[in-house]
């Protein structure tokens, strides 16, 4: 896939000063010259004068930079079809791979690697842990009965179930600021690595089968969806039709939570939940910190708690 040239610092200069120059002189061709002008006059030409160079450079700014560098917002026609082209060649079937002429899609930016290396204490804070067992506890508050059955049919504890429902989407309020099939692009479009190209085009390919699902549903940077966050393979492979409404909705509570406990039960977790929630995410910390989240959920429990004098 073609990779394309970045701007240098010097070419946006350039554009500024060529945009401005040609905005003056169409204000000087559209304004008829005063003998004395007003004051008031004056002022008003100058803010109209910049409030167009302004708008001009935003507008420059999104046409220069937009699939002129790599991984960066809304591509050309040119490389949309590329795109196109590419992913056919590699098995995408031809509904899926037409996405890329949506005007909805567009290429994220490949994330910089942190230049601080983080330890468990630094994830523990940004996921700040005392939230998320604040959450927990009060998703078996109001879902308890819910979490019961579906505990009770797959063999995980509702606490369980309640810690990673707060985890993964806050109890199901942030379903994540990306769009799947954009981040399954972008990934797949950015990444260096033959294993993990290989795994996001697979999950591209997934997508043909998932019925009534919109392909620009909100997701997480890696294209999970749903409350419960899964990726398109895992919705075909364990997602779960827990209300018999004939279709796996993971936008939908019951759906969603009888998926997640189906998968952790598939993965250990009637018998090790660390276990399971490590195959969940792919990280020990993730783990590592729903584990702690349960033990502060169970103190709350054991305190017995109102959900006003949670902390």
């Amino acid at each position: 896939m073609k990779k394309h040239k970045q701007l240098k610092i010097k070419d946006v200069g350039n554009i500024f000063h060529q945009s401005l120059k040609a905005i003056k002189k169409r204000l000087e061709q559209g304004f008829e010259p005063l003998l004395e002008p007003p004051k008031h006059q004056i002022l008003l030409q100058r803010k109209l004068f910049y409030n167009i160079a302004l708008a001009s450079l935003i507008f420059t700014f999104s046409t220069r930079f937009s699939g002129k560098n790599k991984g960066c917002c809304f591509p050309s026609q040119k490389e949309r079809q590329e795109y196109y082209e590419e992913l056919i060649e590699k098995g995408v079937d031809e509904e899926i791979a037409s996405l890329v002429f949506s005007n909805k899609f567009k290429v994220y930016p490949k994330r910089k690697a942190s230049s601080k290396k983080l330890t468990y204490e630094d994830y523990e804070r940004l996921l700040n842990i005392e939230k998320k067992a604040k959450i927990a506890y009060e998703v078996l508050e109001k879902h308890g009965e819910l979490l019961q059955r579906i505990g009770e049919k797959y063999g995980i504890k509702p606490l369980y179930l309640a810690s990673l429902l707060a985890v993964e989407t806050s109890g199901g309020s942030f379903l994540g600021r990306y769009q799947m099939f954009n981040a399954l692009f972008s990934r797949y479009f950015n990444s260096t690595s033959p294993k993990w190209k290989t795994f996001y085009l697979n999950e591209i390919k997934a997508l043909k089968d998932l019925e009534g699902y919109d392909m620009f549903a909100p997701s997480s940077f890696a294209g999970a969806i749903g409350i419960t966050q899964f990726m398109p393979s895992n919705i075909l492979k364990y997602g779960v039709d827990f209300d018999k409404d004939g279709v796996v909705e993971m936008f939908e509570l019951e759906d969603a939570i009888a998926s997640a406990a189906n998968y952790l039960a598939l993965h250990g977790g009637r018998e090790d939940i660390e276990r399971a929630y490590f195959h969940y995410n792919g990280h020990e910390w993730f783990a590592r910190a729903l584990m702690k989240i349960n033990k502060k959920v169970l103190e709350m429990l054991s305190e017995n708690k109102p959900i006003s004098e949670v902390e």
